[in-house]
Formats: structure tokens, sequence, C-alpha cells
């Protein structure tokens, strides 16, 4: 609707005696209609209601079929300044997501330039919204259409007093990050922490970015700062928290944090969760097995205390559930007391893998957890076993920000690239096979340069150990 009310301005702008010469003639080129433009100091109306077939040269295609970027980008920066809003509304309606590659380089334009204090938290920030592939990260792709609202960010009083009356986005995203997405895996986790310190850290350079420009106070300047970042952390995750509203991504049921607590205080579940419903359309019924299994993923990677693990387990009869398994993998890098506890009760699950192969001795030897891979060992974990194909895998649920894309990585492998020197030590002195090599034919030797957890002089060390 709103793309149509714009085309009909434009057609209305056509037949305006009084804007007629702004029409981009044949054969006429993007710069001189644009200085003439600026000369006839008609920039406001302009931005207002560009003409139709202006807004077609700006983005037309080269021979390359690429599109004219620098035009778009003397279009933006140009009225990045004045008229913000507009020159939002212009690239969202007529570029949006077919501009992923576009990034503007004016300042006026991108925030992090103006205020570089903050750059560490929207580059994380981005990071987490991922790239083309879902693996483990915010949302399915990255959203670049998004980027012109920095514009607002920066220039805008009106869009951050609007932000500050209408607080719904900043609660719904700090309730679902904390409940939700925090506890899907320890690396998720982990950079929800390192995420909401980079805020913390930028939030003071947004207030005074606002206290000098607008004149607020001190209280209005750090409201609008945090605003301004949970808005901005509203558009990276709209994607994948409009899947988890429907309560089927990944046949993941919406269960966090607050039903966990539930769940601890009444031993049950309230009615009105999962228990005994249909999800995802119908397709499967989600089981009591599958609802205390996905509680015990949430208590492991909160950390919460072995007793809640125990009376979770004790729920659990069935060692196939994919959220046990889940479970199981991710309490081996930073809780070991919970992996023995599953171990306890589900001696098979000890070689469970998951859809890429993927093993709690692997996880226990990337994240350099001695105590959970003598557990492991000891309960008989097969040592070579290695990653297989993901791209035949049907489904994933959420990871770590490792490149997937080369398999056949055994525990000895991920202790190399990733671990600390007595775990490597630990798994050759349990015969792991040093002569084993990955789909890109590399052995765990070749991974140590890629070790920033090592010495040059642990790498010499380690290097002579696993060489044959």
């Amino acid at each position: 609707m709103f793309r149509k009310c714009i085309i009909s301005l434009c057609l209305i702008l056509f037949t305006s005696p009084s804007f007629a010469s702004t029409n981009l003639k044949n054969n006429e080129t993007f710069d001189s209609f644009f200085s003439k433009t600026l000369t006839e100091n008609r920039m406001h109306s302009f931005y207002k209601n560009p003409p139709e077939n202006f807004l077609s040269s700006v983005m037309k295609r080269d021979s390359s079929n690429v599109k004219n970027e620098e035009n778009l980008e003397k279009l933006v920066c140009f009225g990045a300044e004045k008229y913000s809003d507009e020159v939002g509304e212009i690239f969202s309606t007529y570029c949006g997501g077919s501009c992923d590659s576009f990034v503007p380089t004016c300042s006026k334009y991108n925030i992090t330039n103006v205020i570089p204090q903050i750059k560490p938290y929207f580059d994380k920030l981005y990071d987490l919204s991922g790239s083309d592939s879902f693996s483990g990260t915010l949302i399915y792709s990255k959203i670049k259409s998004w980027e012109i609202t920095r514009i607002k960010i920066a220039t805008s009083q009106n869009f951050i007093n609007e932000l500050i009356n209408s607080k719904k986005d900043e609660d719904d995203v700090k309730f679902y990050l904390e409940n939700f997405w925090s506890v899907q895996g320890v690396w998720e986790n982990e950079q929800y922490k390192l995420l909401q310190n980079l805020k913390k850290e930028a939030l003071p350079y947004f207030g005074d970015y606002y206290k000098k420009k607008f004149n607020f106070d001190d209280k209005k300047s750090k409201l609008s700062a945090s605003v301004i970042a949970n808005f901005s952390e509203s558009l990276y995750l709209s994607s994948f928290h409009d899947d988890w509203k429907d309560e089927c991504f990944y046949q993941t049921p919406r269960l966090g944090k607050t039903h966990l607590q539930s769940f601890i205080s009444s031993n049950k579940i309230e009615a009105d969760l999962f228990l005994g419903k249909n999800f995802c359309n119908n397709k499967d019924k989600l089981s009591s097995n599958e609802i205390y299994s996905r509680l015990l993923l949430v208590a492991v990677v909160d950390q919460q205390s072995t007793a809640t693990i125990k009376k979770l387990l004790n729920k659990i009869d069935n060692p196939d559930s994919k959220f046990l398994i889940e479970s199981f993998h991710q309490s081996a890098p930073k809780y070991p007391e919970a992996l023995e506890l599953i171990i306890k009760k589900f001696p098979t699950i000890v070689n469970s893998q998951n859809v890429f192969g993927k093993t709690a001795l692997m996880y226990a030897a990337q994240y350099g957890n001695l105590k959970s891979a003598e557990i492991l060992i000891k309960n008989h974990s097969d040592i070579n076993l290695a990653t297989t194909d993901y791209r035949s895998a049907k489904n994933y649920y959420g990871d770590d920000s490792l490149n997937i894309s080369v398999f056949g990585r055994t525990p000895l492998i991920y202790a190399a690239w990733q671990g600390k020197p007595e775990m490597v030590e630990l798994l050759v002195k349990s015969k792991a096979n040093k002569l084993l090599h990955d789909s890109g034919n590399k052995s765990a030797v070749d991974y140590l340069d890629k070790n920033i957890n090592l010495s040059a002089e642990q790498k010499s060390q380690l290097s002579s150990l696993l060489k044959i």
C-alpha cells in the first residue's frame, strides 16, 4: 500500500507545472539532473515527492546487471542531514532488500561514523544477524535495508520521541533475548552476554551525542540512547522473532527461562503452554518428553542447580529426544556435573551426534573443558568419531559460529584448533587417531596455527606431539 501511495504521488508530480522541470529528460544524465535540482533549490520538494523516472535512473542497472550505487550514494548522502525521513522512505520503498550490497560511506548517514565508540556494539549486532545460512545466529539473513534508519537515529528528534512514548519494542526484545535466544545454546549465551556488555559500553556515548545535538537533559539523553539501541536490536531481530512468535521455528517450542522457573517452583508446567497441544500447523504433536527436554536445555545453558537438572531428568524417559541430545551436547562445554547426570540416566547417549555429526566430546574439546572430556572418555565416548556433511541435514537447532562447510572433524582436530594444550595431550594419550583428515585434507597438526589460545612455544610442542 505504501509503495502504491508513493507511486501515485509521483504520477501527480508529473502533471504538476510547478515541478515539471524536475522530470528526468531523455538522455539527461543523473549528475546534470541532480546538479540542476540543487541549483534550483528544490531539494525539499524533490525528496518529498521524487519523480518516478529519476528513481528509475538511480536504480538503473548497468550491462553487468549491477545497480548504480554511486548515484544511490549521492542521493542518500546529500539528503541524510536535512531530509532523513524522506530518504529512508525512498530507500525502503524503491530499493529495500534488493540493495543488500549498498553501504553509504558518508558520515552524515551512518551514526557509527559519527560516534566511533558505538561501532563495536553495532558490528556485533550485525554479525549476529547471520549471512545466507542459519548458524546459531539471530536471524536467517542480514537485513541491509534497515541501515538507512541510522539516518533517523542521528537526526530525528521526532523519531526518538516516538520511541520513548512507545516502549513495546524495547520490552519485547529484552524479554525475547533473555528468555529464549540466550538459552538456545552455550554459544548463544556467550554472544548475548558479550552483546549486552558492548551495549553497556556504547550507551554513554549515545547519550552524550543526543545531549549535545538536541540539548537533552541527562535523563532524556540516557533514555534516548536506551530506546535507540533497543530499536536497533528489534530491527535485526524482527525475522527470527516473528518466527518464534509463531511457536514453530525448526520445531522448537517456545519455552524459556520464565517457564523453567514456573516448573522449578511448582514441579509442573502450566496447562496453557504446550502439553498435549499440536503446533507447527498440526504437523507435529509435542510430547511431554520434548517439553521437559527443552526445559532441560534451558537449565543446562543457564547453569541451574544440579537439583533442577535431576528434577527435569526424572520427567524424561526417552533417550532419543532431540532436545535431550542437545541438552547433553550443550552441557559438555561448561557444565560437566549436568553431563555426568545425563549419562548416568541414559548411558547410550554418550556417542549421540547432532545433525552435523558433532558429539559431546567434540564440544568439550572445542571449549577446552578437561573435566567433561575425562567423564566422556571414561564412559566410552568414541574418540575418533567425525562430523558429517551438514548439507544432508534437514534440521538445525543452533550450534556455534564455526565454519560448518567443512566436515570430517574429530575431537582431536577441535582440540588442536580451539582447545587447550592439556586437551590435546589427553586425547593423544587416550589413543586419538592423529592420521585422520577432514574434508579439506587437514589433520589436527594443520589446525594448530589457527588456535589463538596457544602461544608459539605451545604450538611448537604440540606440533611435535601430533606428528607421526
